[in-house]
């Protein structure tokens, strides 16, 4: 079963305005095996952002999706690459540098997982290589990816995924 609580075109920090007891009530409910927190995207649009105060919501954003299940497994996946014009050339976009060792350190004190989706990509400036590609993998936003793109992404986080339970299967025999 696939279940997903998606807010698009938000960031992590809205979930602190959710109630908390009805979060982890909904949770403990649906009793996932397996949550995958996927946010930062959004915020990438704050340049001057501080890190310290992001970094304490992240993690209590973390803390409270999984309180209802404390035992599930989790990911934290950081935003796929976003990328701007400089000089001609489209670069990734500084900020999401700076995000992702925070997305990094979050996902080791909680517990979690953490899928690169940056590197997995490909790395600084991917979305340029991708928007220039053919078939075309992202729109010329240098922040979304066109459906082609969504499935080779797709593809990569799958294998990684299934990677990472073959692993652990084969160090706990059942």
């Amino acid at each position: 079963v696939y279940d997903c609580i998606q807010l698009i075109g938000t960031r992590a920090s809205r979930f602190l305005n959710f109630d908390e007891e009805h979060l982890k009530a909904q949770t403990a409910q649906r009793k996932p095996n397996l949550q995958i927190i996927l946010y930062g995207g959004n915020e990438l649009v704050d340049r001057d952002m501080a890190l310290a105060p992001y970094e304490k919501k992240y993690k209590e954003v973390v803390r409270r999706m999984r309180a209802g299940v404390p035992d599930s497994s989790c990911v934290i996946m950081t935003p796929q690459d976003h990328g701007e014009l400089n000089r001609g050339r489209v670069r990734t976009v500084p900020l999401l540098l700076e995000l992702i060792p925070i997305q990094r350190r979050v996902a080791e004190s909680m517990g979690c997982a953490f899928f690169d989706t940056h590197a997995a990509m490909g790395g600084n400036g991917t979305m340029g290589r991708w928007y220039n590609s053919s078939p075309r993998l992202a729109w010329g936003d240098y922040a979304h990816l066109t459906p082609a793109g969504d499935r080779v992404l797709g593809a990569m986080i799958y294998k990684a995924i299934m990677k990472g339970f073959g692993d652990w299967l084969a160090k706990n025999p059942q």
